[in-house]
């Protein structure tokens, strides 16, 4: 007889919660249209109690995983058990928000950094389009005093090189290699492009007047570009000689000299000679300019240590000159030029922590890992994802009981005149009579059940 009832349960199907089963207490699973669920025998099956989770499989960033289901046993569009509580650097949505890959803190320590290029502008590994890649931080200069025969330094690029070298203390421009004016160019003249420096070219007799030389990349061309000579007084073609081939023959009494101009110079400022003896006066600069080797430029106001809001340390004063934003105290670090307490970095370990993001301590942020799966991220902690039970479900009128997730189920206490046996209210049994597990009352103290159902 026994092993008939237990065939015939098993070959119930789920949604027959009035047939009988044995024993008191057991479970199994079942569905309530497309969400999982389990039920309890109780002399009887009782309702299937949906889990959470469907039978409806998805997939989220190559993860697999079940559509969620709602109490009443309905699905819930846009779940997935696969989404997780954070990004993961991969280029997908992993937690389901709309977007990709944010807030995702870098690999290194702050301490521990990158250096792409192999030339000391460090950076941070942080995730980019979905792989990890140094990024260099803003606001780092190198030196190159040497290159510029003054004090100088070049500025850390995003990919980990470098611009030009540039001079802290504006100067004339000169063919160095150098940005010497701060304009941010390298060897031009004022207001063009780079490369674009040009001198009077130098010959045996001096500077010759109306000769263009260019700088070159490794200084001065050497390659003169000269008039022809004119009977000036000057070595015009700047060939070592001074008004020959019969430019002055004297037998006509001929000397002419034909002076240059502040356009044809590209002057537009301040006095430069006429390459005839005289002067020529190209002007003045307006407002907010500067006349720099006869060429008006805009002018530049520095800004301070202050309203850039460093502390130590040297930074550029946007001007082509370098602040210096004084040093760090005992037990002070600067970095990115302002002051930090020195620090050290607690772990994950530590503070027993097993996923998500936390604070080190030192101003950074630890990543402590993702959960499994049918685990949930609590508190920085993984915990097994569960659905408790209700009172209702489990059909219970009174008492305390487990809600099946480490839980406590108050399901109310009975009106006067009635206790709870059995998980029910009944009316108390006169004083002579005991209780029986069928919730009845014996005077003989025999019952017709011997083995009562445990209480929770």
């Amino acid at each position: 007889m026994l092993l008939l009832m237990t065939l015939l349960v098993m070959l119930s199907p789920a949604h027959e919660a009035s047939a009988a089963c044995y024993p008191d207490g057991a479970t199994e699973e079942c569905t309530v249209g497309l969400c999982k669920g389990e039920r309890s025998c109780d002399v009887h099956w009782g309702s299937c109690v949906p889990s959470g989770q469907s039978i409806v499989s998805c997939s989220v960033c190559g993860r697999q995983g079940n559509v969620a289901c709602s109490e009443d046993g309905s699905l819930i569009p846009g779940t997935c058990s696969a989404y997780l509580n954070h990004e993961e650097c991969n280029g997908c949505d992993d937690d389901g928000d709309g977007l990709i890959d944010e807030d995702i803190p870098p690999l290194n320590l702050p301490f521990n950094p990158c250096d792409p290029q192999g030339n000391g502008c460090y950076g941070d590994l942080r995730c980019v389009a979905g792989g990890w890649a140094c990024v260099v931080r803003p606001n780092q200069f190198l030196s190159c005093s040497d290159q510029c025969g003054a004090t100088a330094r070049k500025q850390c690029q995003p990919d980990g090189s470098t611009g030009v070298c540039t001079r802290t203390t504006a100067a004339p421009e000169a063919c160095n290699g150098c940005d010497d004016d701060g304009d941010g160019v390298v060897d031009n003249a004022p207001g063009k492009g780079a490369g674009s420096l040009t001198r009077a070219c130098v010959g045996q007799s001096g500077e010759c007047p109306g000769s263009i030389e260019s700088c070159g990349i490794h200084g001065w061309s050497g390659n003169c570009i000269a008039p022809q000579e004119a009977c000036n007084g000057f070595d015009d073609d700047c060939d070592g000689s001074i008004d020959e081939g019969d430019v002055c023959r004297m037998d006509a009494m001929t000397c002419t000299c034909t002076p240059t101009t502040c356009a044809a110079q590209g002057k537009t400022c301040g006095s430069l000679p006429d390459g005839c003896g005289g002067t020529l006066n190209c002007g003045s600069c307006g407002a907010s300019q500067t006349c720099i080797q006869n060429t008006c430029v805009q002018s530049c106001t520095p800004t301070t240590c202050a309203a850039q809001g460093k502390t130590c340390g040297s930074i550029s004063d946007g001007c082509g000159g370098t602040l210096n934003c004084g040093s760090c105290g005992a037990n002070q670090t600067c970095t990115q030029n302002t002051c930090v307490q020195n620090c050290t970095p607690t772990t994950c370990a530590a503070q027993g922590k097993t996923c998500g993001s936390i604070s080190d301590g030192c101003g950074g942020t630890l990543n402590c890992g993702s959960c499994g799966a049918n685990q949930t991220c609590t508190q920085n902690t993984c915990v097994q994802n569960c659905t408790p039970t209700t009172c209702a479900a489990m059909g219970y009128a009174c008492g305390t009981y487990s809600d099946g997730c480490g839980g406590t189920l108050a399901c109310g206490t009975c009106p006067g005149g009635q206790e709870c046996s059995n998980r029910v209210c009944v009316e108390l049994c006169p004083a002579n009579e005991i209780r029986c597990c069928d919730n009845s009352c014996s005077v003989r103290r025999r019952c017709v059940a011997t083995n009562c159902p445990p209480e929770s």
